[in-house]
């Protein structure tokens, strides 16, 4: 435990220490003056360069830990899957058995709890959730947010955290590229994207690739060395619309399929030298289809409006080699959701707000066979089902020129239940049984308020120093899963 002494330090700390913050979400428009002071509504004289930045948040700094990639830092670091972020971003990892099925983990929350229907740390993809299993290859994002900690008024339910990725917008001019990777383990990658302008106001934007690697074991018994390897392909196609009233409509369709090797369960000194000795290379499929549509607008300087609505389908078949236990073992885990939210968000005076509501139904069936005949076989099966309505809302007062508190409240019902439930057992040596079992239908309701309060300070920045520290205290729910 902390005592008062530590907690002081801390504030100091985050009072005085510079921190990095995010861009914008409007289009602003600075002046580099460095001797003279500008007011806040002026405008950059022609003969001085100005600098317009745009981005996700609403100031450049935020009260939460966040780490920001934009597709210059993916790109500079080679960053084609959620585990190849985990590895450069602090607080985040990862499970896997292939690059292309992370299970992410924030502060050591998630993990295998992440195979049901609840998610310690959800992904977006245009604003749309998805398991973090079957993100598989990013391509073409303009950016990626890894937000650390509870999330009252994201949507979604963020227990520990979330990972959110932008596609890149269409631009309005004819541009096109081709981009080709070879590396270790016969890894080849090819991609494709285009902008394709239709009229002034809409454009659209293609990207396709592709990718195959023999991964990094030699399978002795089968004399092959890509049982842990992978290929497949991916795609996504996204139009963008500005209307007469100056918002902003997105449309954006996503694919991903990819066929992987599971060939990675053995000794540890097999392990060491990438060996293996099972008999086959086993499965470790997975493919989404994405679909979203968002929209922004902005009705006057103090008031923005965010629609986003979509769903997805993904899923993940799973299989070990038959050596592994000498039985055929495996998964299926087909998940199918939908939801959206609508945010406003304002100002006025020393007041802003923002506040909305967000939807989601989730449906998972989780079968599971274990096969080891005529000895012992087993099957189960479930279909598992979430849907959620939370309302949200937050309002920050200015009470002085450097600070800024902010409650917050999260209102959030769950309804969870489990259906079609059975168990069957059987075998005939040495002796002959069967054992069959199922359950009703079961559901469980809960309602959750979950309040926030923040204390922001961020004195106005000089030429040498960027100041911005905050405390908060949030309350955090993860939803009853059966």
């Amino acid at each position: 435990m902390w005592n008062a002494g530590s907690l002081t330090l801390v504030c100091t700390a985050l009072t005085v220490f510079p921190l990095t913050g995010w861009a914008a979400t409007e289009r602003t428009t600075s002046c580099a003056h460095p001797s003279t002071k500008v007011e806040q509504n002026s405008t950059c004289p022609p003969d001085k360069e100005h600098v317009t930045v745009r981005g996700k948040r609403a100031g450049f700094t935020t009260p939460t830990s966040a780490t920001h990639l934009s597709a210059q830092d993916m790109q500079a670091y080679r960053m084609q899957t959620l585990g190849d972020i985990a590895e450069r971003v602090p607080n985040l990892s990862f499970t896997n058995t292939t690059p292309n099925n992370p299970v992410l983990m924030v502060r050591g929350l998630g993990g295998t709890e992440d195979e049901g229907p609840v998610l310690y740390t959800p992904t977006l993809i245009d604003g749309v959730p998805m398991p973090s299993f079957a993100m598989g290859q990013m391509f073409d994002f303009s950016n990626v947010d890894v937000l650390r900690g509870p999330q009252l008024t994201e949507g979604i339910n963020a227990f520990s955290g979330m990972v959110s990725a932008q596609s890149r917008d269409p631009g309005k001019q004819m541009a096109g590229a081709l981009d080709f990777e070879y590396g270790t383990g016969n890894r080849k990658r090819a991609t494709f994207s285009g902008d394709m302008p239709i009229n002034a106001s809409t454009s659209l934007r293609l990207s396709v690739g592709g990718e195959t690697a023999d991964g990094y074991i030699h399978n002795r018994t089968l004399d092959r060395h890509d049982t842990g390897g992978w290929h497949g392909w991916f795609g996504r196609i996204k139009l963008l619309h500005t209307d007469s009233h100056g918002g902003e409509w997105r449309f954006s369709l996503h694919h991903m399929l990819n066929h992987g090797g599971n060939d990675y369960f053995e000794t540890p000194e097999h392990a060491r030298n990438h060996v293996s000795y099972n008999t086959s290379a086993g499965v470790n499929d997975t493919e989404y289809l994405l679909g979203s549509a968002q929209y922004h607008r902005r009705f006057n300087q103090h008031m923005l409006l965010d629609v986003t609505f979509g769903g997805a389908s993904t899923d993940w078949r799973y299989s070990n080699p038959y050596s592994v236990f000498s039985a055929n073992s495996g998964f299926t885990l087909p998940t199918r959701q939908i939801g959206g939210s609508v945010m406003l968000s304002g100002s006025a005076g020393t007041l802003d707000w923002k506040g909305g509501i967000y939807g989601q139904q989730i449906k998972r069936w989780a079968p599971y066979d274990f096969d080891m005949s005529p000895y012992y076989a087993s099957r189960t099966t479930a279909t598992l089902g979430t849907t959620n309505v939370v309302f949200m809302g937050e309002l920050g007062w200015h009470f002085a020129s450097n600070w800024r508190l902010a409650p917050s409240l999260r209102i959030e019902h769950v309804d969870s239940s489990i259906s079609h439930w059975t168990s069957a057992m059987s075998g005939s040596v040495p002796l002959a049984y069967n054992m069959q079992e199922s359950l009703p239908r079961q559901t469980l309701s809960k309602t959750a308020p979950l309040p926030g309060l923040k204390l922001e300070y961020n004195p106005r920045s000089t030429n040498s120093l960027s100041q911005f520290g905050w405390l908060s205290y949030t309350r955090s729910f993860l939803p009853p899963q059966l």
